[in-house]
């Protein structure tokens, strides 16, 4: 970014797909300098139970909901909210469990942490992302585009001026 002084558009040219558009660059660029993500992890009863409160709370101010998180960015609530979450309409019975904790005087953020299972994540073929162990997750990238970090757009940007 720094090599071309922020100018967005002159970056999503240099990506091969026209779905990365300079504002979608802008943002994930800002977001991934703001909190380096290097590894993922399950999200945890007590995450669930905390993105539960803070949206009844902010809303869907998902990066003010973030400042309450230790390595989870803005768009990681957001699309644990709705991928899980709001599919699966567990909001409901989340938020009464936790008006439950805060009426015997415990709050959500003082209760202990489960040990999170973290795992590294590699890009395979067909841009496909395969899980270390047999691909237990099944994750992918959506429409089968790659999933771009900062590494990779810095790597992007350097080449354009070489």
């Amino acid at each position: 970014a720094s090599q071309y002084k922020c100018d967005w558009k002159k970056v999503a040219k240099r990506f091969p797909s026209k779905k990365f558009t300079p504002h979608f660059l802008k943002i994930r660029y800002k977001e991934l300098q703001a909190k380096p993500v290097h590894r993922r992890s399950k999200f945890s009863h007590k995450e669930d139970l905390l993105i539960t409160k803070y949206f009844s709370k902010y809303g869907t101010d998902w990066d003010r909901m973030a400042n309450h998180f230790n390595d989870r960015s803005g768009t990681m609530l957001k699309n644990r909210y709705y991928a899980h979450i709001k599919k699966k309409c567990i909001y409901q019975p989340l938020l009464l469990e936790v008006k439950q904790f805060e009426n015997t005087g415990i709050r959500v953020e003082d209760m202990p942490e489960e040990e999170p299972e973290i795992f590294d994540v590699e890009v395979g073929q067909e841009n496909e992302i395969v899980h270390n162990d047999d691909n237990k997750y099944g994750l992918k990238s959506e429409a089968g585009r790659p999933n771009y970090g900062s590494n990779q757009i810095a790597q992007i940007m350097s080449a354009s001026h070489q």
